[in-house]
């Protein structure tokens, strides 16, 4: 088994209307999220674009929401500005929390495991309790533990000797498997559909911030720019255009690094010079890079 910590922000939504405050600021439909549930859900700002990605789970005292760790801040202070008359109080955990990402084989008997360890830990106070769940955003099944800082060093105890992985190591599987974070995919010039994240989009539940700028992308097939993967024998980093043919500039990298001698990215090219057999080059200020685009499946 695998794992990787890695910090985030994480804010407490209480109050009767937290739930439909929630509903209408963004994407997924969420009224009907139940006591020990989680979903995926996206915050835009009124052009469409992303302010954040949250987690939202659904705790006997209200909502955790996990934000991305350099956008806790900035989510809680729009969030805010649109809370009026709203019975919802929005505000940052007590403690720093993280979350340790497993992978691999033992799942189940590593959160059983772990669940064992922290039984009867929750002392009363609002932010003592772990907040697991199971995804495949990584292109396999993992378990996510948000748990206080403190608390990291206990769980790292109780998994021994499970190999934890490198910041190298996590953001060459996530590039790989084409998971888009932030602040590198996750940002205010793109959107979810560019992103690959219309699952995690309603076109039925009704107004959220957004939404007509969403609706309408998508029901004329306008998406501005699409991520791709990219591949090169060359090194590539963030920031480096993307130009097709040598000599129409279409795009840029977001993620980049080096892993087993073969450099692997992610990157946005427009849709209108979208062409998976056409030739494409990276580059940067006198450096330029052959590179290989692929499709996201």
């Amino acid at each position: 088994m695998n794992y990787f910590l890695q910090y985030n922000g994480l804010l407490r939504a209480e109050g009767n209307d937290c739930i439909d405050f929630l509903n209408r600021m963004t994407t997924a439909g969420i009224s009907g999220i139940q006591v020990g549930e989680h979903l995926r859900t996206v915050l835009l700002n009124d052009k469409g674009r992303i302010i954040d990605v949250l987690d939202v789970f659904r705790k006997p005292r209200g909502l955790f929401l996990k934000t991305s760790n350099c956008y806790e801040d900035k989510t809680l202070e729009y969030l805010s500005k649109y809370i009026v008359i709203d019975d919802v109080t929005l505000e940052k955990c007590d403690v720093r929390h993280v979350t340790i990402i497993l992978s691999g084989d033992g799942l189940k008997e590593a959160v059983s495991m772990l669940s064992g360890e922290f039984e009867g830990k929750d002392d009363g106070e609002k932010d003592s309790e772990l907040i697991v769940s199971y995804n495949d955003d990584l292109g396999f099944q993992s378990v996510n533990i948000i748990c206080p800082l403190e608390d990291s060093l206990r769980i790292r105890n109780a998994l021994g000797n499970r190999n934890l992985q490198t910041c190298m190591d996590y953001e060459a599987m996530r590039i790989r498997n084409a998971r888009p974070e932030a602040p590198w995919e996750f940002n205010e010039d793109t959107n979810p559909l560019e992103c690959g994240l219309k699952k995690y989009v309603s076109f039925a539940k009704g107004c959220y911030v957004g939404q007509e700028v969403i609706a309408r992308l998508d029901s004329q097939n306008k998406v501005p720019k699409v991520m791709v993967k990219i591949e090169s024998d060359e090194n590539l980093v963030p920031g480096m255009k993307i130009s097709r043919n040598d000599e129409i500039e279409c795009g840029f990298i977001s993620s980049a690094l080096t892993a087993d001698g073969k450099a692997i990215a992610l990157g946005f090219i427009r849709s209108v010079e979208l062409d998976f057999n056409a030739e494409y080059h990276a580059s940067s200020e006198n450096v330029k890079a052959h590179i290989n685009i692929k499709q996201i499946t």
